[in-house]
């Protein structure tokens, strides 16, 4: 019965990063083009040159395959690396550790 509990979960933990993961890439415009002109803005370089930066950046590139991209996404996470948040652009993790507190105490 555990087993079942733990695989359904498990499951559902799966499904759900494919969902999120393949619908964040199916909206229009791209999180690496629109880092790539602030970059190019702030920094007065040639966009091609802060495209490339912001490939870096993010680890992905145009040309990546979404499967492939879907398993560097699922590696990272494992990792525990959820990435750069682009509102605040400091680390996801960072947000999440002063979240938790709040979250389990209040």
């Amino acid at each position: 019965m555990i087993r079942k509990k733990i695989a359904l979960s498990l499951l559902t933990v799966l499904l759900a990063s494919m969902f999120t993961y393949f619908l964040i890439r199916m909206i229009p415009g791209d999180v690496v083009s629109a880092r790539a002109f602030e970059i190019s803005t702030a920094e007065q370089i040639p966009y091609d040159q802060a495209y490339i930066r912001a490939e870096q950046l993010y680890g992905r590139t145009a040309e990546e395959n979404i499967v492939v991209g879907y398993g560097k996404y699922l590696v990272s996470i494992l990792k525990g690396d959820f990435g750069e948040s682009i509102v605040y652009r400091i680390p996801v993790m960072q947000i999440i550790v002063k979240a938790v507190p709040w979250t389990i105490f209040y």
